[in-house]
């Protein structure tokens, strides 16, 4: 008996190293930006049972970020299925769920997620967005203001701060949050784009027109900062200077009519 067990556990050890080997190879590659490599790598080790949580996981990551959110689910779903204290994996289906407009479903996530790791700032900045998907707005200022606590550099919670006062109709503290969101992270092209927009709801146009033009900054063909830019310098009779972002709207929406009667 003893001699018939060596060579199984000798096959056994030579496959969980294998699948180890696996798994290393798959999460070199994820870290080199290789998704590609990583996600076919973590597929093999899922099939080699190597690291079922870890695996799924990475596998719902790398899904997320390329906007299969059906397949993020998917892996999600089986790495909590394999280790249900996975924080990491059901604040991502949270992430997830609310990519999908699930505000409820998201909600319940990071309320499990918050349950394991109460200072998380990800999961606190999560549920505070959550919560703003169904109009909690109070309590998303008291749960973002804590994740801000936790984490006073994340850009994220302060955009999402600006996004519950801008609800709220507190534009000046809109203001303020989406600034400071920008102070952190000045290439998140939608932060500009919102304190473009509270600008122009608070009639500062001049520093509306200067915020759309750091969105084009960024990105030349986004569409509605053009549009918006030329619409205010329309409304304010300086048309010269609506022409050109009006046309470079209108090349990128040429089926937009009304823009091209405006110029």
């Amino acid at each position: 008996m003893k001699t018939a067990l060596v060579p199984l556990l000798l096959i056994s050890w030579i496959q969980l190293s294998t699948g180890q080997e696996i798994f290393n190879k798959a999460h070199a590659a994820l870290t080199t930006g290789d998704t590609t490599a990583a996600a076919t790598a973590f597929s093999d080790a899922v099939k080699a049972g190597q690291k079922l949580t870890d695996s799924h996981y990475y596998l719902g990551l790398i899904s997320f970020r390329r906007g299969k959110l059906d397949d993020a689910l998917t892996h999600l779903q089986a790495s909590v299925k394999a280790d249900d204290e996975n924080v990491d994996a059901i604040n991502l289906m949270g992430d997830v769920l609310l990519a999908k407009n699930d505000p409820r479903a998201a909600l319940k996530q990071y309320l499990t997620a918050a349950k394991l790791a109460p200072k998380n700032p990800a999961i606190a900045r999560g549920m505070g967005m959550a919560l703003l998907g169904i109009d909690s707005v109070d309590a998303a200022i008291i749960n973002l203001t804590r994740a801000k606590e936790f984490a006073p550099d994340d850009p994220g919670i302060y955009a999402g701060l600006g996004d519950a006062y801008m609800k709220q109709n507190v534009v000046i503290l809109g203001i303020t949050n989406y600034k400071k969101a920008i102070e952190l992270d000045s290439t998140n092209i939608e932060y500009h784009y919102k304190l473009a927009q509270a600008y122009e709801k608070d009639r500062k146009y001049n520093d509306a027109v200067k915020e759309y033009e750091a969105v084009l900054r960024i990105d030349r063909d986004y569409a509605d900062a053009h549009f918006q830019e030329g619409s205010i310098l329309f409304r304010a009779k300086l048309y010269r200077n609506a022409v050109g972002p009006l046309r470079e709207y209108v090349k990128l929406r040429p089926k937009d009519f009304d823009a091209q009667l405006m110029y």
